[in-house]
């Protein structure tokens, strides 16, 4: 437990994360696989998905609904020639993003939508998180977070994981030209439940709060972190940093021996991390290096500057 909860707060450190009508012809065509026994494995699988998203589109960019679902149709493209379609409800989420991007952060209500595969077939609303604007920065800072999420998987199971897409958007009222965008869905908070502990913040099976046991918080939306670093990410006032990228930690306090032996597992995920980054198909060599690059003031000071790192984390860190 107490190596879970030092991984949360660690993980701030690393990235300095600052927490600011459906064409119903299609479903003829759709592929209905037996769901007792076949997984679609949402989350279990790295290759990029390409879906469309038929819906309001105009309505959804202006009035940005919170309260009730649009009507849409969702198609998952399993290959050229083979797909699965349902019409589903979309409305908004998010506040930042929602409030300042063309494309808000989106809720997929796709209960009863009966895909026809065992996991999607448990799944009752699906986040997805799209493109904020149209620009190649904006895609930029989309894959970004994707990864930011990876390397999260890369340390510890507690943490959301992530499926990249390629969605095509279809407006119903046939006043926008299709648009097709990077995005990702992000895993629902009973999932993670069901593979990891009982309850979200996450408490583990063995919790007993008598004994002084904490629970789990478990990071997400990464779009304001320094791997990110987008333009317009500001730290906020009371955090005391004048940029994303400068490093705090967070994170309550744990002996020298504890953080060593933590930090020591940090190091070990370094060549994973890079992995994971390097062969992502979706950047540039140039938003790799950047972000290796950022990484590597890391991973340099837990190699040549361990002392400096630990006592900055012994009397920078939160006394209860």
């Amino acid at each position: 437990m107490k190596k879970e909860i030092f991984l949360q707060a660690a993980i701030i450190f690393l990235f300095s994360f600052f927490p600011a009508g459906g064409n119903k012809s299609l479903l003829a065509q759709s592929s209905v696989p037996d769901s007792s026994i076949k997984s679609f494995r949402l989350f279990e699988d790295d290759k990029i998905i390409d879906i469309t998203l038929r819906f309001d589109l105009t309505t959804y960019m202006k009035s940005k609904p919170k309260n009730e679902y649009l009507k849409a149709n969702l198609t998952i493209h399993l290959s050229k020639t083979d797909s699965i379609s349902r019409d589903i409800g979309l409305k908004t989420r998010g506040i930042w993003r929602n409030q300042n991007c063309t494309f808000a952060p989106i809720e997929l209500n796709i209960k009863k939508s009966g895909f026809g595969y065992s996991d999607l077939d448990k799944i009752s609303k699906l986040k997805l998180v799209p493109q904020c604007n149209f620009n190649k920065i904006n895609e930029d800072y989309l894959l970004r977070e994707y990864l930011a999420y990876k390397l999260f998987n890369v340390l510890t199971d507690t943490s959301f994981r992530v499926r990249l897409l390629r969605v095509t958007y279809l407006d119903t009222q046939k006043k926008r030209k299709p648009i097709t965008q990077y995005a990702f869905f992000t895993e629902p908070s009973e999932m993670i439940a069901a593979r990891t502990h009982n309850v979200m913040v996450i408490k583990s099976k063995e919790f007993d709060p008598n004994s002084g046991g904490l629970g789990i918080a478990i990071p997400h939306d990464f779009d304001w972190t320094g791997l990110v670093n987008p333009s317009y990410a500001i730290p906020t006032e009371e955090i005391g940093t004048e940029n994303v990228r400068e490093r705090i930690f967070l994170g309550v306090c744990r002996s020298k021996e504890v953080y060593n032996q933590e930090l020591d597992a940090f190091f070990g995920k370094k060549a994973e991390f890079y992995r994971v980054i390097n062969e992502f198909p979706y950047i540039t060599n140039q938003v790799k290096k950047d972000i290796t690059g950022y990484l590597d003031g890391f991973f340099d000071q837990l190699a040549g500057k361990r002392e400096n790192i630990l006592y900055y984390l012994t009397t920078t860190c939160k006394r209860f």
